[in-house]
């Protein structure tokens, strides 16, 4: 039975209607039984759910229908078809020839009987998922897009060209890798699937032929075309849910029922992929058939070869975790499992396994066999000393030093315990507990980490006492004319006073409500007839009540009686939306069947007077405008106006939603209004909204970006000037009302922000963990919002500033300089500020470049030039000045230095820029590859003067090379730092030590002769940046999700953590004496903590859109 043939009978039985299978396999059983129990087994696992849509799966190779003569090549403009390289159930892949830029790229097409739209669709997003990962190993996306010839649509991806590509498993056989280095590859294909991970993405289809490993020895991960969205919420994900896709022999075992998947599925796929990596063989044995494999999969029936040894224990530990029937049993991410698999490369303890007494001994001497050699001579000596009585001095004077040395390495370790439990009090919102560890601290030991923390413990907000622990309050709504709000959710009620930040009254459980099985309060409407001693709000329910609730309160403020009045019950109709058009007058929702106005008594009870105008369309939500119109907004994504005294109905607008329109929020004045769809936000100018406009008119409206996940709801700030919108990723938002730009945002909501109220002096939002939390206006990122900052030098000392007034450098120790040019719009990509001492006047202090504009530079004279067209920076992936204000580096889109030198005498343009030839190196043969380009990654510009106009390139292969003379290596970093993206000089200039740091989270200080002082991983996915302290003592690392770790520069040891920092931070900074720290972020903001002004922390901005004016 071969591979073609029992992909070909499988195809065309799958294809029939269910009903029409049994026959055509009994058919097929007279004449081949095996095949006909193969392809059931194969049917038996197939989704229940699968009716006419094609199966894809990948257990055999199929010959695509496209022919692969030069003739019947699809042709696609820009790109020379060369010849196939590999064929696919899916794909082919050929090579190919890149016009512009000139270069070999692999393109994959769509081969024949995939041209379904569904297929077609989740090819293209094969491309949009892997451009969203930025990972080395991991193979990157030139182009991509779809060419119709002949009626015919063939979707196309241009890819980086792995040349002379072998499997993992091929390489490894092959070029007889030893067993560390195959643990090394394993842990590199672990960080970078950890890396799609973070964004979201399972790869699905883990196996040796998508692990490729090139001419220079890297692997390289290909592939993710049945990746999909980690989107618990997106029941339509770009892969339908059970589609049973892959390899089978390497799926996890919950791919075959079909259940939903997680990250784990790929930590299951790669530790099969280990088994046979380090074992030579599967898991499985040597199992023939898919039936005999879904059942050895289903069973868990893994066999891993007896162990003998204790290296051989250890690796059976770690991989029958990996390979764990139940994904909970597993580790709980690619990044632990990176971790285990070098632990096994470097023979230290795993996680997986309690290791012996015996085996922990050994162990530790083999690690270090210094420290045991000393304590035996240690030993040793004493005993002499004791026969030798001239020694005896000596050695108590030795002793007595240890002793004071043992001390302080005690008063630093309770130190480090302290400051790391004060940053976790931090991390958890409980400044008192920080601040009493804090004072717990007797020593001066880490005076610098100290100062940051009581910088932090004074000024993070605090939830809402009386209310921090209260979940999912969903709504909150002012009470007009009064200090007071009124809060719900669930089956919680109350009413908080907005000044003294105080409980009036509170009830986890509504009385009256109870009788109300199962259900909750959502939404609550303020009666604008509300005074200070009567409050009266209308719940909106997740049933088909409106409840009236009235709270009685004295003339000290104080709550007498809550009152809940007989409800409002719609039948059956699901779209309340309640709303009061004035005093006692309320509209509601009917779903299908219109609006209804209804008037309340006195008493609570819903008049005769009910009023019922029926409107085409199915209602999703509604505000009134006044006391006569109102907004409706329907479900099908548009929007009208009613006139309710005359019931004038307005025609549908177009406010740019096709999902319903969940919540209406007007703002003072009646100017603007938010209006909240699913993950879309549209800010709308009322004057563009008109009764009695023309047919599908458009609004004026502004599309609020940033949020990938749910909206609830938003606020307007008292004068109409802001907006913020908060929702599902725990974020607040804040964007200005006269165009929609982005102002800056909030991080640290825990959970979902449910609902907002601003006031004059504070921002309030309910959470889901933690209750209601309390932002002072002063400490809102929009404080200084007119002013961004996108860089600044090595030293910290200059700043590249945008502002109204345009673009200036300024020096934190001096007044700002502002250009004289005029400032211009545009997105900043990528900009360089420089330590420049030239008293050259047409020395450039900045550069910036500029989207669609080009490169932009500003002088000493405070002039801006510009230094290129934007066609000759495209795709810039990182850009340096160096300190002569006049040469200038960056990084394309193809991993390539690029070289120019700005002649402002001439007045000419840079047309060209020189690529710098960068040698890749090999670890396994131990030299520098010439003729191999390496992947570089970041350009670092040393702070030490000393270093001149150098700039530094930290490369894929963990080289550190220099921009001058003949691009040498500077320093090999050691093999844990994998791809090389952070570097700092040690404090102490005589030591001549330096750090490093990796895409894997790992920092290493490394010895002027190459020896590591010490490893440490920080648990970051990446380190994006480095600052030494100038007392020698701390090192601040920075991690690519924001997280800063101070760390024990002399030990390694991590001494505590402070942030996350928002807004894609990119470079940190300590200034020159050593009292205050800093983290620029990629969206202009900075954020600062001073370690001697304990409570005071700037946000200077916080962007989520590109620069300019409103």
């Amino acid at each position: 039975m071969s591979e073609s043939e029992l992909s070909d009978n499988f195809m065309k039985i799958a294809d029939l209607p269910r009903d029409a299978r049994e026959q055509a396999l009994h058919d097929l059983a007279s004449t081949n039984p095996e095949l006909a129990a193969e392809i059931r087994s194969l049917l038996d696992h197939e989704p229940s759910e699968r009716d006419d849509d094609a199966l894809l799966i990948e257990t055999f190779d199929q010959t695509p229908s496209l022919g692969t003569d030069a003739d019947s090549r699809v042709r696609i403009p820009g790109f020379k078809m060369l010849e196939p390289l590999a064929f696919g159930g899916q794909s082919v892949v050929y090579l190919a020839e890149q016009r512009h830029p000139r270069r070999l790229v692999a393109i994959k097409i769509l081969g024949g009987g995939m041209t379904d739209d569904r297929a077609r669709e989740r090819f293209i997003a094969e491309a949009e998922l892997q451009g969203t990962i930025r990972h080395p190993a991991i193979v990157g996306i030139h182009a991509c897009g779809v060419e119709v010839e002949g009626g015919r649509s063939t979707p196309w991806i241009a890819m980086e060209l792995v040349p002379e590509a072998r499997t993992i498993i091929e390489a490894s056989r092959q070029d007889e890798w030893p067993r560390g280095e195959r643990l090394l590859a394993l842990a590199t294909v672990a960080d970078a699937i950890h890396a799609a991970h973070l964004r979201g993405v399972v790869h699905r289809d883990l196996k040796p032929g998508n692990i490729l490993v090139g001419a220079t020895g890297r692997v390289r991960i290909i592939d993710f075309g049945i990746a999909r969205l980690l989107d618990a919420t997106d029941r339509d994900s770009v892969t339908r849910e059970g589609e049973l896709l892959g390899t089978i022999r390497y799926l996890a075992p919950e791919q075959l029922s079909g259940s939903d998947i997680d990250a784990r599925a790929d930590i299951y796929s790669l530790g099969v992929l280990a088994c046979e990596l380090l074992n030579g063989e599967s898991p499985y044995g040597n199992l023939d058939t898919t039936a005999s494999f879904i059942a050895a999969i289903q069973a868990n029936a893994i066999e891993l070869p007896e162990a003998r040894s204790r290296m051989a224990r250890d690796t059976n530990a770690v991989l029958s975790r990996a390979m764990s029937l139940s994904p909970r049993s597993r580790y709980e991410s690619m990044a632990a499992f990176a971790r285990e698999l070098r632990n096994l490369a470097t023979g230290n303890r795993v996680e997986a396994r309690v290791a012996t007494t015996a085996e922990e001994f050994r162990r530790f001497a083999f690690r270090n066999p210094l420290p045991i050699g000393l304590t035996v001579l240690l030993f040793i000596a004493i005993v002499a000393g004791l026969i030798a009585n001239t020694r005896l001095v000596e050695t108590a004077r030795e002793l007595s030093r240890s002793a004071i040395e043992a001390e302080n390495r005690a008063s630093k370790s309770k130190t480090r315990e302290l400051l790391n439990l004060a940053s976790a009090a931090v991390l958890q919102r409980d400044e008192s507990l920080a601040r009493r560890l804090l004072a717990e601290i007797n020593s001066d030991d880490y005076s610098f980490a100290r100062g940051l923390l009581e910088s932090e413990a004074g000024t993070r907000t605090t939830p809402v006492p009386s209310f921090d622990d209260i979940s999912n309050l969903y709504a909150m709504t002012p009470v007009p004319g009064t200090s007071y709000a009124v809060v719900a959710g669930s089956a919680a009620f109350g009413m908080l006073d907005l000044e003294s930040l105080t409980s009036l009254t509170f009830s986890k459980s509504l009385e009256g409500l109870q009788r109300h099985r199962g259900i909750e309060i959502e939404t609550i409407q303020m009666d604008p007839g509300s005074t200070k001693n009567r409050v009266r709000v209308a719940a909106g329910t997740t049933s088909d009540l409106i409840l009236i609730i009235d709270i009685v309160l004295n003339e000290d403020g104080k709550v007498e009686k809550t009152i809940m009045h007989p409800e409002i019950n719609l039948g059956g109709s699901s779209a309340k939306a309640p709303t009061f058009l004035s005093p006692s007058r309320l509209v509601h929702g009917l779903g299908l069947n219109g609006i209804e106005v209804v008037t309340i008594d006195e008493d609570g009870t819903t008049s005769i007077d009910r009023r019922t105008i029926h409107l085409e369309g199915e209602i999703s939500s509604l505000q009134a405008i006044d006391k006569d119109s109102v907004l409706v907004g329907y479900r099908n994504g548009r929007l009208r106006v009613v006139d309710l005294m005359t019931e004038a109905i307005g025609d549908q607008i177009d406010v740019g939603f096709r999902n319903p329109i969940d919540r209406i929020i007007l703002g003072p004045r009646r100017e603007k209004v938010v209006m909240i769809s699913g993950r879309e936000a549209r800010l709308v100018e009322m004057d563009s909204i008109e009764l009695n406009g023309n047919r599908d008119q458009a609004a004026v409206c502004y599309e609020l970006v940033g949020s990938r996940d749910k909206l609830w709801n938003a606020t307007f700030d008292p004068k109409g000037n802001l907006v913020a919108v908060t929702g599902r990723d725990g974020n607040i938002r804040f964007y200005s009302t006269s165009e929609g730009k982005p102002q800056g945002r909030l991080p640290d909501l825990d959970g979902c922000g449910w609902s907002l109220i601003w006031t004059d002096t504070a921002l309030l939002a309910s959470t889901e963990a933690n209750g209601i939390v309390h932002y002072p206006n002063e400490n809102l990122p929009m404080a200084n919002a007119e002013s961004r900052i996108f860089g600044f030098s090595p030293s910290g000392r200059s700043e590249f500033r945008v502002d109204a007034d345009g673009w200036s450098v300024s020096r934190e120790t001096g007044p700002s300089s502002r250009p004289r040019s005029h400032p211009f719009e545009g997105e900043i990509l990528a900009a360089s500020v420089a330590d420049t001492d030239s008293q050259d006047s047409q020395a450039f202090h900045a550069i910036a470049a500029v989207a669609d504009r080009g490169l932009f530079g500003i002088d000493r004279s405070n002039q801006i030039h510009q230094i290129t067209t934007p066609e000759k920076i495209l795709d810039i992936r990182d850009l340096a000045l160096a300190r002569d204000g006049r040469t200038i580096y960056w990084i394309d889109g193809s991993e390539h230095v690029r070289r120019g030198i700005y002649e402002p005498e001439d007045r000419k343009l840079i047309d060209y820029w020189q690529t710098l030839e960068v040698p890749d190196y090999s670890r396994q043969q131990n030299r520098m590859l010439d003729g191999f380009q390496a992947q570089c990654l970041s350009l670092i510009r040393p702070a030490d003067p000393s270093q001149g106009e150098e700039i530094l390139v930290g490369t894929s292969s963990g080289i550190l090379h220099r921009t001058s003379g003949d691009l040498g290596p500077e320093r090999i970093a050691d093999s844990r730092i994998g791809w090389l993206l952070s570097y700092a000089e040690a404090a102490d200039p005589t030591s001549g030590d330096w750090f490093a740091g990796g895409h894997n989270g790992d920092v290493v200080r490394h010895r002027p002769n190459g020896e590591i002082s010490w490893g440490l991983n920080s648990r970051r996915t990446s380190i994006v940046g480095l600052a030494a302290h100038p007392d020698g003592l701390h090192l601040v690392v920075l991690g690519s999700a924001g997280t800063i770790d101070i760390v024990d520069a002399e030990e390694g040891e991590r001494i505590c953590t402070l942030g996350p920092v928002s807004g894609e931070p990119m470079a940190i900074s300590i200034d020159e004496d050593g009292q205050s720290l800093k983290v620029h972020s990629r969206d202009g903001s900075v954020k600062r903590w001073s370690a001697t002004e304990p409570g005071r922390e700037i946000e200077v901005a916080g962007f989520d859109d590109q620069p300019g004016r409103d």
